[in-house]
């Protein structure tokens, strides 16, 4: 079974095109994963061609705007093309049919006066044989 989850965030807004009277939205989606480098752990970045059809394009072209976390759902293909220098590369797609919005584009940062009211939200970390919740992906 060929079948992918990604929860990420978005790199741009998404563009928007129409094939006959089908919405299809392009999203570059980008998901972290820490990864050690020497004795230091650090977060990488990995971006994500991701591209979704139908009603969920068209609730993307409304409500996704860079820098949104949203999660899809589909599968991942891999396509081949002949790049400008003759050299033939082959990439990985995810081809989405459902798509959603988990939390809107963060605002402008907040007023230094704004930083010191707000609450801090309790650490998710789990112990050592515990499951790890989704609300604890380090992004």
């Amino acid at each position: 079974m060929n079948r992918i989850c990604l929860v990420g965030r978005l790199g741009a807004d998404p563009i928007i095109k129409k094939a006959n009277d089908t919405t299809i939205a392009e999203l570059r989606l980008a998901t972290n994963r820490r990864t050690k480098v020497g004795a230091e752990w650090q977060t990488v970045a990995d971006w994500h061609a991701v591209t979704v059809f139908g009603k969920a394009a068209e609730f993307l072209a409304e409500r996704a705007h860079k820098g949104a976390t949203v999660e899809v759902t589909g599968q991942l293909t891999y396509r081949t093309y002949t790049a400008k220098d003759g050299q033939e590369r082959t990439v990985a797609e995810i081809k989405a049919d459902d798509a959603q919005v988990v939390a809107p584009a963060r605002q402008a940062a907040p007023t230094s006066d704004e930083h010191d009211e707000a609450p801090r939200a309790p650490s998710r970390r789990p112990t050592t044989g515990q499951r790890r919740d989704t609300d604890d992906i380090p992004f």
